[in-house]
């Protein structure tokens, strides 16, 4: 006598539909599981920020001519400018030795302006990076360095920081305060390179000072009219 199938059949189909079923929900769980990572990640540096020195400071844009006559308009006799990214790992990894050399001079007059090459709509994470780094720097809620986003183009930012360089993050320069160059970084930098370099101009300034002179390097470039070389 013939067996019947369709039992069979239905179990079969049944345990397939609850199968697939489990496959469905284990990929929605895998969503949500890497959404609920990326966020937890994103406000790593927020919450670090907030144990660290409470506050994120705050980045306003604004063009790089702006930027660079509030800085010589501060009177300070040394300028250091970073331009770095979140997204950009040696940037993050020197912020803290850059900030430490920030914290170090700045009695001395030493001013610090960090310029982020982020979109816009990572205002709130670069403003947490930085905070973070502060705290690890020793700083806490003392950050006092003058936060930016850059709203200029690749070429206006190139042209007048220095032409030499490429454009690749991080960047460092050191003005005087006259607006003259005196230094350019153009890779990662370390605490005892800005601090020798630092320590060298504070000197040299100083000495100029005592005799009468506007101090800064001879031959230095001035941010004012820095232009691209034609070749």
């Amino acid at each position: 006598m013939a067996v019947p199938t369709e039992p069979h059949m239905w179990w079969r189909d049944a345990g397939a539909g609850r199968w697939r079923g489990a496959m469905r929900f284990a990929i929605a769980l895998g969503i949500v599981v890497c959404f609920l990572l990326c966020f937890l990640a994103r406000g790593e540096d927020t919450r670090a920020a907030s144990e660290a020195s409470g506050a994120a400071p705050a980045l306003r844009s604004a063009p790089l001519a702006t930027i660079l006559a509030e800085a010589k308009a501060s009177r300070a006799p040394l300028v250091l400018v970073n331009v770095w990214a979140t997204w950009c790992d040696p940037c993050r990894e020197e912020l803290p030795d850059l900030l430490r050399a920030y914290r170090e001079h700045r009695a001395a007059g030493l001013r610090l302006v960090m310029i982020s090459a982020d979109d816009p709509d990572a205002r709130a994470h670069a403003a947490a990076v930085l905070a973070s780094a502060a705290g690890r720097a020793g700083l806490g809620r003392e950050l006092e360095a003058t936060a930016y986003l850059k709203d200029d183009d690749d070429m206006t930012l190139i042209d007048a920081l220095d032409p030499r360089w490429s454009g690749a993050l991080p960047a460092t320069f050191l003005f005087d305060a006259a607006g003259r160059r005196v230094r350019s970084w153009l890779a990662p930098i370390t605490f005892s390179d800005v601090d020798a370099e630092v320590r060298r101009q504070l000197t040299k300034t100083s000495g100029g000072a005592k005799r009468g002179g506007a101090g800064g390097a001879p031959g230095a470039d001035d941010f004012r009219t820095s232009q691209r070389r034609k070749p």
